[in-house]
């Protein structure tokens, strides 16, 4: 009788409950899984990057600009300041638009037109850069150097030196030879080239002057002679030719000359 045994009415207990327990699990000790929701969502993952904002891109964008400045534009390869600037904007963010607002420098236009002068120039640029309907203003300082001088450009100094020396002949016609001194009309326009051009040369070309001879030799004769030379100024690749008047005087009797004069007569 079960009322008779208290540990066989807990053993009989025991099992009735444990029949009970797999005959509700489906004859196994484990729980059947939950059954999901048909109209549940996944769970996202989490993550901690979120989008930037408009703001924050024209933010990123700005500091950019500013981190870059001054902005040195290079003759030959830069031609638009607008182009240097959307570059810089674009490596940092996108579809952020610029323009210019102001320019206090003559070399940058209201275009973004860069002008390389005769000399370096430093002025701010105002730039407005828009997204969508945001806008924001950054002021950058930009310097444009001083344009490449041009082989052409560059100063003849060898053409300055020979315009020099015609300059200084031309002031000092007619040159008039001493007798006794003077022996070439070469030599002495020399002489006088050197006085104001270093590395000139002069060079005798011909005469009209009957006292001048073909090689340049200078004649004093019985009579005075008047006439133009011809002179060719050069230095390197420089030349100029110039005419010259030249007087020669008469020759001059020395003493000894008067004497052995009267000795013939």
């Amino acid at each position: 009788m079960i009322g008779k045994s208290p540990t066989k009415n807990r053993s009989i207990v025991l099992v009735l409950l444990a029949a009970f327990l797999i005959t509700a699990c489906g004859g196994s000790l484990y729980a059947a899984p939950a059954k999901k929701n048909p109209n549940s969502q996944p769970t996202s993952p989490t993550t901690n990057s979120l989008p930037a904002t408009v703001d924050q891109q024209l933010a990123r964008a700005k500091a950019a600009l500013l981190a870059a400045g001054p902005i040195e534009p290079v003759e030959g390869q830069d031609g638009n300041i607008l182009a240097i600037v959307q570059s810089i904007v674009n490596d940092v963010t996108s579809g952020v638009t610029t323009i210019i607002n102001s320019s206090k420098t003559p070399m940058v236009a209201r275009d973004g037109t860069i002008t390389y002068g005769d000399a370096d120039t430093t002025g701010n640029v105002t730039f407005t850069l828009t997204k969508k309907k945001s806008t924001v203003k950054v002021s950058i300082p930009v310097l444009v150097a001083a344009k490449a001088a041009k082989e052409e450009d560059l100063p003849d100094f060898d053409a300055e030196a020979v315009g020099k020396a015609g300059q200084a002949l031309e002031e000092a016609r007619p040159l008039q030879p001493q007798e006794g001194i003077d022996s070439s009309i070469q030599e002495l326009a020399q002489a006088r080239v050197d006085e104001v051009a270093e590395g000139v040369k002069a060079e005798f070309i011909k005469s009209d002057n009957p006292q001048v001879n073909a090689s340049g030799k200078i004649i004093y004769g019985a009579a005075a002679g008047t006439g133009n030379v011809v002179l060719v100024l050069s230095k390197n690749k420089a030349r100029l030719s110039v005419t010259i008047a030249v007087e020669v005087p008469a020759h001059q009797i020395s003493d000894s000359e008067q004497v052995e004069k009267a000795r013939q007569a």
